[in-house]
């Protein structure tokens, strides 16, 4: 932290000496952004290549597309807002009102049912309202407001609050992205960038058109969609993604790096965890990195790749109390899930095998090795893969074949918890074509605890085994099983230099 301060500290006193004319510059100028200027009209009227400092304080509402090899660094207390004010407020009954920005009501994404089982479309609208940075429950009537809860009227351009916000701040947020375009090699480091109503699936950083952004050292929080949207060869590396309305980071292009990341509590919207939301998922990428990430307490899955990824590689990483599975690979090809350590997720999921630390979804040629996985004591499972009918991707049809999982330590803290392979569609190639678990060592409560799956499923149904018929079927021939449990895990990062622009720590 204080190398950082004393390098931006450099910086300012070298840029405080240059001027700050909005005539064209040298690439190798400093400029000096200040709140309340306006960034745009700024980065217009200088060359590709210019290194922007912003100043410590709140810059509200920017958007900024940047030019090839522009950088955007923030002194420490430098904050990125897509949020306006709202103040004069009218009490009316047992509500608070007043104006507000127009917005567009157009929902986009799919939401998780309700407490009672309803399906809503109220996570879609793009707006989230703040009261001290906290986000207030949305609802879709004005009848249905009350203590923690607001309401916005589209056709009267209203915000009505159901707390009284008086002496409090109050934010709605507004401007779609801080940062977007089709550049390339643009940088941005030191910055907070929060409360941005981007759209499901978009981020508050869209690097999607661009290619060979470097996000770093940034916290990226409270924002509607995705904190960050990748593009090609992205470098996402030591940032705090946290409290984002349906996920932190989402995407796909090309090499794109993720790496010592936090990312963590994302999915406050309240977005369907099957549809996306969690920590991380990304799509028809190749030769993804993802090394060394804390992901946890996300409302969905903690890592996921989806959808024809090529080349994945998971390593390194520390995947804990996330609603679904830890690290997913879906409906994808050939990957590396290595030295993880994966555990207490799926307590929101309670589908067939679903749930698990480590699941290869209808996914061939992955291999699972030197991970320490543990289960929790009621929920989640351990490795798992299955095969379902999926269709065809960019590298042939998806199935689940030619799959290794060895060398890991798996752990069972209770009488639940599966690993193994199990499908409801073509059962006989899924346990003909070369998946194997081998060399493995678990632990569990009791020897006769059927903790395996191996053949005889039907329409998500499978007999599961003990450790003697899973022998039997010829998988473990090296792995052996103890009748002992472990010292438990503790729910913490740990040393991560994720976010040094942050004042607290990143647990």
């Amino acid at each position: 932290m204080m190398r950082r301060r004393v390098a931006v500290t450099l910086l300012a006193g070298l840029a405080a000496m240059m001027p700050l004319s909005l005539g064209a510059a040298t690439p190798t100028d400093v400029v000096v952004i200040s709140p309340g200027q306006d960034i745009q009209p700024v980065v217009d009227a200088h060359l590709p290549g210019t290194s922007y400092l912003l100043r410590p304080g709140t810059h509200r509402l920017q958007s900024i597309q940047p030019k090839d090899g522009d950088s955007f660094t923030g002194q420490f207390g430098a904050l990125m807002s897509g949020a306006v004010e709202l103040e004069g407020f009218a009490q009316r009954g047992g509500y608070w009102l007043t104006p507000a920005p127009r917005a567009s009501a157009a929902p986009t994404g799919r939401c998780a049912q309700d407490r009672h089982g309803s399906n809503t479309d109220i996570c879609t609208y793009l707006e989230d309202l703040f009261i001290d940075s906290k986000p207030l429950r949305r609802v879709g009537a004005l009848d249905a407001l009350g203590p923690g809860a607001w309401y916005f009227d589209y056709e009267q351009s209203a915000v009505y609050l159901g707390d009284d916000p008086r002496g409090r701040k109050v934010e709605l947020s507004v401007a779609r992205r801080a940062f977007y375009g089709a550049a390339r090699n643009v940088i941005i480091s030191g910055l907070i960038v929060e409360k941005y109503a981007s759209p499901a699936q978009s981020g508050a950083i869209q690097g999607d058109a661009g290619s060979a952004w470097t996000i770093r050292h940034n916290e990226i929080r409270l924002n509607h969609g995705a904190g960050i949207r990748t593009g090609a060869a992205m470098r996402i590396v030591d940032n705090r993604i946290h409290h984002n309305g349906q996920i932190g980071l989402v995407g796909q292009g090309d090499n794109i790096q993720i790496v010592g990341n936090i990312l963590s509590h994302n999915n406050y919207a309240g977005f369907s965890p099957s549809w996306e939301a969690g920590g991380a998922k990304l799509v028809k990428t190749t030769n993804l990195v993802v090394r060394g990430n804390c992901v946890h307490n996300n409302d969905g899955t903690g890592l996921w790749t989806d959808i024809s990824n090529m080349n994945s590689l998971y390593e390194g990483n520390r995947v804990f109390a996330n609603a679904g599975e830890g690290i997913h690979h879906e409906i994808s090809y050939d990957a590396v899930i290595r030295g993880n350590t994966v555990f207490d997720n799926g307590h929101g999921t309670n589908s067939w095998l679903f749930g698990a630390q480590i699941l290869i979804s209808t996914s061939q040629n992955v291999e699972v090795y030197d991970n320490h996985v543990d289960v929790a004591r009621k929920y989640g499972e351990g490795i798992v893969l299955i095969q379902q009918e999926r269709g065809d991707g960019r590298y042939g049809t998806w199935k689940t074949s030619g799959n290794r999982v060895h060398d890991n330590f798996i752990i069972y803290r209770g009488h639940k918890g599966v690993s193994g392979a199990a499908g409801d569609f073509d059962n006989e190639a899924l346990f003909s074509s070369g998946n194997q678990f081998n060399g493995n060592r678990y632990r569990a409560l009791k020897a006769d605890e059927a903790h395996w799956a191996w053949g005889e499923a039907v329409e998500h149904r499978a007999r599961y085994r003990t450790w003697p018929e899973l022998l039997k079927s010829g998988q473990e021939l090296e792995g052996r099983l103890e009748i002992r449990l472990a010292k438990t895990l503790a729910r913490r990062c740990g040393k991560m230099t994720a976010g040094p622009a942050l004042k607290r720590a990143a647990d």
